[in-house]
């Protein structure tokens, strides 16, 4: 929206916040706070960004509850305080604010302004990622890789890693990789949503040899697979082929790489003929569906390429540690260096 502003819009953008924050208004202020702190159409002052945080925060807003607590986090235009930091994010963090649930998941997980809680820690990460914070996947499934506050939990712990890699999350795309072969043994014994969760990040985040190649193939094994899955859905089915066949979308992939992905299909299905044995008694979705399905849909996949199929990938796994350290606020215009919370 702001993008689209006016010159003149622009210009008054400053003065129209001013006049509402001193009239009352709740959400003026918090906006020009993020204005005064990121330095949108006017210089960047820590001072009026903490100052309108503080009336805004002081009145309820959970958003601006949030980003005081990280300016006290990181002492901008005042002295580090994490006890006010946990003090202002629990508030926000109550009021469903998921950027504050996973900061003070974090104040727990590292004891900043509270002893360490590692089963504090997950109750607000779990909270946060519920409410869709990307960054909440990745710690989380540390949490469940390690045991920390809950059992260890291999196979649910890389899931929520590829919950936060799927939305970009870097640390969660970095590990992913390092364990791509643990990941894909993960993803056989899944359903349509780990193949298709698998195959995104091929296509879009791990940048490697053949990425394209192996997205292409997962989306095809889950093409090859899903027919017959007890997790078997005729409406997700149809999107699955308008994916595969759509030029805007997978369809647009290399001939060669979905070559090189038909090749893999074939050497997996080798590799996996054991593992998936055909059993006309075992518990399988009802496809009666299925060929009135693809007749209704025939138009759409006329003339379309038969399916592509997916391989193994044989690399070496690489060890990532884990970061003892927080991650580096998200404070827009922040040139601090620490690891802290975000905004």
């Amino acid at each position: 929206m702001k993008k689209s502003m006016t010159a003149k819009a622009k210009i008054n953008y400053i003065p129209l916040l001013i006049v509402r924050a001193n009239a009352g208004d709740i959400d003026a202020a918090s906006r020009l706070a993020d204005a005064y702190r990121e330095g949108e159409f006017v210089e960047q002052d820590w001072e009026q960004a903490f100052r309108w945080y503080s009336v805004a925060a002081r009145a309820g807003d959970m958003t601006a509850q949030n980003n005081l607590g990280t300016l006290y986090l990181e002492g901008h235009y005042c002295p580090e305080d994490n006890e006010k930091a946990v003090y202002w994010y629990r508030k926000s963090a109550k009021q469903g604010a998921n950027v504050a649930q996973y900061n003070l998941g974090m104040r727990y997980l590292h004891g900043q302004g509270v002893p360490v809680d590692n089963v504090q820690a997950m109750s607000w990460l779990e909270k946060s990622s519920e409410n869709g914070y990307f960054l909440a996947y990745f710690e989380l499934g540390l949490m469940y890789l390690h045991g920390e506050g809950c059992k260890p939990n291999r196979s649910k712990a890389l899931r929520l890693m590829m919950e936060g890699a799927v939305a970009c999350d870097e640390h969660a795309i970095e590990y992913l990789v390092s364990k791509l072969p643990e990941l894909e043994e993960l993803v056989f014994e899944g359903d349509i949503s780990d193949w298709l969760r698998l195959s995104d990040l091929c296509f879009d985040s791990f940048k490697l040899p053949d990425s394209k190649a192996h997205g292409w193939a997962w989306l095809l094994w889950a093409d090859t697979h899903f027919v017959g899955h007890a997790s078997f859905d005729a409406e997700v089915f149809v999107r699955l082929q308008e994916i595969i066949c759509d030029e805007d979308k997978r369809g647009a992939t290399l001939v060669r790489d979905k070559k090189k992905g038909e090749k893999l299909f074939k050497a997996m299905q080798h590799e996996r003929a054991k593992a998936i044995p055909a059993n006309p008694t075992s518990e399988v979705a009802d496809t009666s569906c299925v060929l009135e399905t693809v007749q209704t849909y025939s138009s759409v996949l006329k003339g379309q390429a038969d399916c592509w199929t997916s391989g193994v990938d044989d690399r070496k796994e690489t060890k990532v540690k884990r970061r003892g350290n927080l991650r580096a606020s998200n404070v827009a215009g922040s040139k601090s260096n620490k690891a802290k919370g975000n905004c």
